[in-house]
């Protein structure tokens, strides 16, 4: 009786563990045994039909039975297919000249910046603006988030109830084009973000606003320009080859740059710079004492990701620095010397 018992045991054992694994088709009274399985990372249909049915070729007939699968070529972890427990498979009716291969799907890696808004920007030529700051309600210097504030409407295009708009102020500067010092020397407007307000009451020449987002202090004379909602995450974009390029200044006008710091380069759209590339920050080494005629490679002191693009400029932010970056900093690649040809830090 023992050894009954224990043989009846192995046996149900033995069921309930493959019964959960068959299943029956079903289907146009087919009744032959199937079951489920679950597509894992680098799965195929040419490596499954080896794996279940001793032969690569089978994959067209594991295609046929699943016809859920509208291309061989798309497998996704997690999805499940039928696999039949047969020797080999019927002739498919969805033939394909290639064996399948697992495509994933390409997934962006992004830089989440809530501040997007307030990201300031260096341009040629000014903004025309939709008015100008008057006052705080009270006579503040510096008016700041949940206070009210005067606009002066001075644009051809009136600002309405409800609306958002962006408050600015305008500073020209000078700086390079190129990479040397003094090399093709422009001036531009640096068009700085100060808040984002929204207007209450429009009362003709002027309208009565409230700042709902402030970014730095708002004062008397700071202009208006209408605003759009820019995206807060940044996709990640491969660089550009071969940019030779410099820092131009912090937003701040700060001495030295660490992590999260915002500059500006003397790059922009025409230079094929586009928001989400990552360049490095660079030093180069002086050649000192005799070794005159040895080049040693810039050092690698930092990296920098694009967060918005002008024509000849572009705003960026500091990801990380090895040591504190100075502006004027050259931007580029290791192994491209050429770009270091100026004196400024021989």
């Amino acid at each position: 009786m023992k050894k009954n018992n224990t043989g009846l045991f192995w046996i149900t054992l033995a069921v309930l563990l493959i019964f959960p694994l068959l299943s029956f088709a079903g289907e146009k009274g087919e009744n032959t045994p199937a079951f489920y399985y679950t597509i894992k990372k680098g799965d195929t249909l040419w490596d499954l039909s080896r794996r279940f049915y001793n032969s690569s070729w089978e994959w067209p007939g594991l295609w046929s039975i699943n016809q859920q699968l509208t291309n061989p070529h798309w497998l996704y972890p997690g999805n499940k297919i039928r696999i039949y427990l047969k020797k080999t498979l019927t002739q498919p009716s969805r033939p394909s000249e290639k064996p399948p291969i697992i495509v994933t799907p390409k997934i962006l890696p992004t830089l989440y910046y809530p501040e997007m808004d307030g990201i300031s920007f260096i341009r040629q030529r000014p903004i025309p603006s939709l008015g100008r700051v008057i006052k705080g309600e009270h006579d503040q210097v510096m008016i700041t988030e949940n206070e009210l504030v005067y606009i002066e409407v001075t644009g051809s295009t009136p600002m309405e109830e409800g609306q958002k708009y962006l408050v600015f102020s305008t500073e020209p500067i000078f700086y390079s084009q190129g990479v040397k010092d003094g090399e093709d020397r422009i001036q531009g407007i640096l068009h700085q973000i100060k808040s984002l307000a929204t207007v209450l009451e429009n009362h003709g020449t002027y309208v009565k606003a409230r700042i709902i987002n402030n970014f730095r202090y708002t004062e008397s004379k700071d202009r208006v320009m209408a605003y759009e909602k820019k995206e807060t995450h940044v996709k990640i974009h491969p660089r550009s080859e071969n940019i030779q390029g410099r820092l131009i200044r912090s937003e701040n006008n700060n001495r030295l740059l660490g992590n999260n710091a915002i500059a500006f380069i003397n790059l922009g759209e025409t230079s094929n710079i586009h928001q989400g590339q990552i360049y490095n920050v660079l030093k180069r080494h002086a050649p000192a004492g005799r070794s005159l005629k040895v080049t040693i490679r810039p050092s690698i002191i930092g990296k920098i990701i694009v967060l918005h693009t002008e024509k000849r400029t572009s705003t960026v932010m500091v990801l990380s620095n090895r040591r504190e970056i100075s502006p004027h900093a050259f931007i580029g690649q290791a192994d491209n010397i050429s770009v270091f040809q100026s004196s400024r830090d021989m």
